[in-house]
């Protein structure tokens, strides 16, 4: 929480140049915005930012921070490693490294329960129904089915903007 906070306040303090690929996401952001708030929201809510290593992708995501601040909630999330199982008797860990980083980034509690993931997973529905909130997913080679899988329940069941940033390797892996 302290790093997070430390970024913001850093993040406030940067001049960003708003290049035009910043601006199209910030206008892609909106948009999405209106089919969140829409009286049938529209689950094509997702917005991919794919650039190569140096690539802003890091720089956007403080770009989004500072020029939709006060307007909309962003939350930010790194992926990593642990967010893939790395066999089959892993899937449990994994899944719950991807809800466990998705609650912090979006200052939520985690309440782990004996029942698994479907409690957090319901948590994370409820939260994100009410308002149009938007997770920025960074790292996006880590992703595993899960992930993606959890994204499609996302779109489907709240009002998330949803923006993954990834190099082209990765992308063309999923």
């Amino acid at each position: 929480a302290a790093k997070l906070k430390a970024e913001r306040e850093k993040t406030h303090q940067t001049n960003i140049h708003p290049l035009l690929a910043f601006q199209a996401v910030i206008k892609s952001v909106k948009q999405c915005k209106l089919k969140a708030n829409a009286d049938e929201p529209n689950p094509e809510r997702i917005i991919k930012v794919i650039a190569s290593t140096g690539g802003g992708k890091t720089t956007l995501r403080k770009f989004l921070v500072q020029e939709l601040r006060g307007e909309m909630f962003i939350a930010a999330v790194q992926c990593r490693d642990a967010w893939r199982p790395n066999s089959h008797l892993d899937r449990r860990r994994a899944k719950f490294a991807v809800l466990e980083d998705i609650f912090e980034a979006m200052n939520l509690r985690i309440t782990k329960s004996r029942d698994g993931i479907k409690p957090m997973e319901d948590a994370l529905i409820e939260t994100c129904k009410s308002q149009a909130r938007v997770l920025f997913i960074d790292e996006a080679e880590f992703f595993s089915a899960y992930s993606l899988n959890l994204i499609k329940l996302l779109m489907n069941e709240t009002k998330l903007i949803v923006i993954i940033a990834c190099t082209p390797r990765a992308h063309a892996k999923w």
